[in-house]
């Protein structure tokens, strides 16, 4: 590294994008029916941007803990 650059971080890149901006130009891209479709690796670097700053909803995990009493009222009915 030159000497009298500080480093960056990666939380100081990833504070550094937008992602209104980007989800913003996406759905403009879409929605305008005059607009020429965005060229797949400029499709490709968004998505990639995004991914550096939006959860993923697959790695989330929820945990849930139910106090108390759960009342389940269940009628059984048969047919002939």
């Amino acid at each position: 590294m030159p000497r009298g650059k500080t480093a960056v971080t990666t939380q100081h890149l990833r504070d550094m994008i937008d992602a209104e901006e980007l989800i913003a130009i996406v759905l403009d891209n879409v929605t305008s029916p005059r607009k020429k479709p965005m060229n797949p690796s400029k499709m490709n670097g968004i998505k990639m941007l995004l991914n550096k700053v939006l959860p993923d909803l697959k790695a989330i995990e929820q945990t849930t803990t139910i106090e108390g009493e759960v009342d389940l009222n269940i009628s059984v009915e048969f047919l002939e």
